[in-house]
This record gives C-alpha cells, sequence and structure tokens, in this order.
C-alpha cells in the first residue's frame, strides 16, 4: 500500500516537474521573441505593428499572439521608477512602445490528474482545455543619437600667420591667402563621405568606419580624400594644401572623429545622418593632429600691422572636431597655451617696448542634452547642446618653454622686462586677467538649423572685448630711469602706459587670429549640430 501510495505521489512530481519546466521553456521563447518584437517595432515608428508581427513569426509565434501594442514616449530618467517612465502618447512625438504578447501551452502529465478547470487567482492564470496561458512584456526605445561640433568663430583671419602656424604643423610651406581661407570656413565636409573617400584613395576595402578610422594615415591623403567630397569653393584649397603637405605629417581619424554607432557600419554603406564640420575647422584640426604633442616655434616677423616683430611658441592639445552620439555626449575644443613675444615702436620714449603675452585657453565644451526626431507629419528633427566656452587665462608676463609645453600643470608667471636700455631705462611688469564662466548655456536647434547646419555663437557674461588693453589697464609697472631728459618716473610710467595702451589693438588682433586658426576663441565658441538620428532602438525594460 505504501508503494503504491508513493509510486502516485511520484508520478505527480514528475508531471508537475515535466509541466512546470515546459512552461518556462515557453515563457523564455515566448520573452526573446518578444523583446526582439519591441525592438523592431520601436524602430519603425510610428507603423509599429506590421514589425512587431513580422519578428514574432520569423521566431515560431504570430501577429494573433500580440495582445497590446502602445505607442509612447520613454523618458530614460532614473529618478522616476522603471514602471513609469513609459507614457502612451500620440504617434507624432512616440520613440518608444509597449508590447505584450500571449500564448496558450498545453499541459502534458497534468491531464492525467485533471487539472482542467483550476485556478491560480494568485497568477492570474486559468487552466482551462488542458491548457496554461503564458504572457511575456517588453518596452522598446529609439535611442536619438546627434551628429555636432564645437569651434570657434571666423570673422577674420590673416592668412600670412594662417599659413606659418599650419606650415609649421605640417612641415609644409603653405600660401594660402586670406580668401582661401575665408572659402573653406564657408564650406563644410561630411566626416562620412570623406572617410568613404579616404578608403577608396587607399584601396581599403572590407573595413568599418571605426576601422578605418583607426588607422595611421597621412595629412596630404585626408585633405586629399577631403578635396574629393568638398564643395568646389573649398575643393581646390584642400588639394592645394593636400599637394604641399609633407610626408612626414600623420595622424589618425579617430582623434578626429567619433563616429558613434554608425562606426560599425561597413565603409561602402552609407550613414544614416551626415557628421558636418566647416572645412577651416578640419583644416587646422588635421594640422594639430599631425603635429601631435610637438611645441611650435613661428617667427612671424614684421607681418602683424602695429607690431614690428612678433614670436610665437604654442602647445595645442589633442581633441575630435566632430561627434555622433547619444544624449549625454560631450565634444572638447584644444586646450592652447601660447606666448607672444611682441615688440613695439619707441612713442614718445624713443625705446621699443617687449611685450611678452601669455594665454592659456583650457577646452571648452558642448554636451548634448536633448535630441529628437517628431513625426508630425513630416520628420523634422531637433536638438539642444549645453555650451560652455573655455576659460581664458592670460597674463603680460615671463613664462619658460617648459611651462608652455606642459598643459598638464598650470605655468610659473614672473614679472616681464619691458625696457631694458642700462643707464637710460629699465621697465618691468606684470598682470594677469580670466575670462570665462563657471556653467554652460543652453543652445537650441531647431529642424531648419539643422538642415543648414547653422552655426550658434555662446559667450561668456564676462567676456572682455579688448584681452589685451584690459592687460594694460591692469599692468603694474617697475621704473628705473637713469636719464634726466626722460622726465620724472611718473611721467615715464604714463607715457609707457600710453605706448602699451596703442598697442593693444595689433596684439589682440595677432590673438585673435592665431587663436582662430587653431579653432579656439576668447570667452567664445561657435557650434553647430548637422543631422539626428532616431533608427536605432534598444530595449528598456
Amino acid at each position: 500500500m505504501i508503494t503504491a501510495i508513493s509510486a502516485v505521489m511520484f508520478v505527480g512530481f514528475i508531471a508537475l516537474t515535466a509541466d512546470v519546466g515546459a512552461f518556462y521553456v515557453q515563457k523564455r521563447k515566448l520573452q526573446a521573441a518578444t523583446d526582439l518584437a519591441a525592438i523592431a517595432a520601436a524602430g519603425a515608428l510610428p507603423d509599429p505593428a506590421p514589425a512587431a508581427s513580422r519578428i514574432l513569426s520569423a521566431n515560431g509565434f504570430s501577429g494573433a499572439n500580440i495582445s497590446a501594442l502602445e505607442i509612447g514616449s520613454y523618458r530614460n530618467d532614473l529618478s522616476v521608477p522603471s514602471a513609469q517612465r513609459f507614457s502612451p502618447t500620440g504617434a507624432n512625438n512616440a520613440n518608444a512602445v509597449r508590447l505584450a504578447t500571449a500564448i496558450a501551452t498545453p499541459m502534458y502529465f497534468g491531464k492525467i490528474f485533471n487539472l482542467t478547470g483550476i485556478a491560480s487567482p494568485a497568477r492570474g492564470a486559468t487552466f482551462a482545455n488542458g491548457s496554461v496561458p503564458i504572457g511575456a512584456r517588453a518596452v522598446a526605445a529609439t535611442s536619438a543619437e546627434a551628429a555636432f561640433g564645437i569651434g570657434a568663430r571666423l570673422a577674420s583671419l590673416n592668412g600670412g600667420v594662417v599659413n606659418a602656424i599650419l606650415g609649421q604643423m605640417l612641415g609644409a610651406n603653405i600660401s594660402l591667402s586670406a580668401m582661401d581661407y575665408q572659402a573653406l570656413a564657408s564650406a563644410n565636409i561630411d566626416a562620412f563621405k570623406m572617410t568613404q573617400a579616404l578608403a577608396t584613395r587607399l584601396s581599403l576595402t572590407g573595413l568599418t568606419y571605426d576601422q578605418v578610422a583607426a588607422l595611421s594615415v597621412r595629412a596630404s591623403d585626408v585633405y586629399a580624400a577631403a578635396a574629393a567630397v568638398a564643395p568646389a569653393s573649398a575643393s581646390s584649397r584642400l588639394q592645394a594644401l593636400s599637394a604641399a603637405t609633407g610626408y612626414n605629417a600623420t595622424l589618425k581619424l579617430e582623434d578626429l572623429v567619433s563616429f558613434g554607432s554608425s562606426g560599425a557600419l561597413d565603409i561602402s554603406k552609407a550613414a544614416p545622418l551626415a557628421s558636418m564640420a566647416g572645412s577651416f575647422d578640419f583644416v587646422t584640426a588635421v594640422a594639430q593632429l599631425s603635429n601631435g604633442a610637438h611645441q611650435i616655434d613661428v617667427d612671424l616677423g614684421a607681418q602683424l600691422p602695429g607690431l614690428l616683430s612678433a614670436k610665437l611658441t604654442l602647445s595645442v592639445g589633442e581633441r575630435p572636431v566632430w561627434m555622433v552620439g547619444p544624449v549625454g555626449a560631450t565634444i572638447y575644443t584644444a586646450q592652447t597655451r601660447l606666448r607672444l613675444l611682441a615688440r613695439i615702436g619707441g612713442g614718445a620714449l624713443g625705446v621699443a617696448i617687449n611685450v611678452p603675452l601669455y594665454v592659456d585657453v583650457a577646452h571648452g565644451s558642448a554636451t548634448l542634452s536633448a535630441a529628437s526626431c517628431l513625426r508630425a507629419p513630416t520628420l523634422q528633427q531637433s536638438a539642444q547642446l549645453i555650451v560652455k566656452p573655455g576659460i581664458v587665462n592670460a597674463a603680460i608676463a615671463d613664462v619658460s618653454n617648459a611651462d608652455i609645453g606642459n598643459l598638464a600643470s598650470a605655468p610659473r608667471l614672473t614679472p616681464a622686462t619691458l625696457v631694458s636700455a642700462p643707464g637710460i631705462l629699465q621697465a618691468t611688469g606684470f598682470a594677469q586677467a580670466a575670462i570665462g564662466a563657471v556653467s554652460g548655456a543652453p543652445v537650441s536647434y531647431s529642424n531648419g538649423e539643422i538642415l543648414a547646419v547653422t552655426r550658434k555663437t555662446t559667450t561668456t557674461s564676462s567676456y572682455l572685448a579688448s584681452l589685451t588693453s584690459s592687460l594694460v589697464g591692469k599692468i603694474n609697472l617697475q621704473i628705473q630711469s637713469g636719464g634726466v631728459a626722460l622726465g620724472t618716473p611718473g611721467a615715464v610710467t604714463a607715457a609707457l602706459a600710453s605706448q602699451l595702451a596703442a598697442a593693444a589693438r595689433p596684439l589682440d588682433s595677432a590673438l585673435f587670429s592665431i587663436l582662430q586658426t587653431l579653432g579656439v576663441g576668447l570667452g567664445e565658441a561657435d557650434t553647430w549640430v548637422s543631422g539626428v538620428s532616431c533608427q536605432s532602438a534598444k530595449l528598456v525594460n
């Protein structure tokens, strides 16, 4: 009797184990199919049902197994409970779907014990007709990506200064005019098309965008590839740069542009959006990357109006110009540190004055804070950046070459010798000023502005129109006069200050031209958005 009773119990346990195991297998298969169907549906907005049905059918189920399909918006906000992040909305504002599926799976051994009709209120399932209902749910949302960039405002350029700086970086003799550089500044280049042209030029096949970007390539080839896809106004100038650039200048495109999720695409395939930047931004960024971490020394001679001579020493930190990334992605301008040793005319004092002008510009930044693709009734895209121009520290002071080259630490600034005429006049001076904003400013881009790749300028509230004038106004002069004819020390100080003030405008012009060449603005930054893509969907719940 014990054996007989135990046998019934054993058979019952076997039945329970086999049926429950079958239920879990079916549940797992249904959940996997539902997850894939939700991702496909989110990527097919605003009409997700056909995509969901197609994926379910491909995985052994059918559209009839869809019990609910909701279109809505998903907020990726960790402060909101996960169950509340999806909200049903109209199709025009939707970026997510919530999919529920259901099947009925049969019992096998459970039928022996006549379990049909037994209810399980806790699970909400009713065992009817020898089958058990099984359901699955999934929420998938599109993750918007935007192509955006940051650079400097280009109001005017001194062609000679640009040629000298770029020539030093590229190891080449550059001879473009200011008009040539303005033509480059007014034209845009698509990073994806340029990378395709580079792959064609180098006979590369079967690689992804990211793989091509990881290769070390010559700057001359990069300029030639850009010329192949640039507008006619910029193409000939880029070809000239390619022809002039030496073979030793090399770089990796991955240090210039980030392709985001599109980087995994084969180089033969077109990207879902355009990643655009100005040709001049591109030219200067390639030159900076080709130069690596080397310090640049340029003798500008007397080509800067108002100055007898000028010598430039600078170091530039590496940074990308373009980025394709999701909300939260950040792009930076270059960190730049320079010293301009300028010499100005004698004026009333009859002696030349040396002005060692030091400028340290921390990198500015632009962070993608929002991006969307609304469908009302045609595709409309919008984006918002949080832009923070680089903080500028400037001084009339002496600073060593080693400190200029070491971007990782603050330099040691000491009073500078402005005039040295033994027995007649000795003058030293020191001044320091800072420009910058603690927090970033929101900058929004409409669909039309994105299509036109409109540049917008963000300026810090404490921006100084004339940096050199500000420094001259703060300078602390120490005068030692050995000649009676020069008048009292007070008069000498006034004459020296007046002469420095007169040189403020040409010094400012030189600084702006140099920094614009490097893609850096004093207290300001230009940003742009060239495209928003919402085709990439992922599972969020």
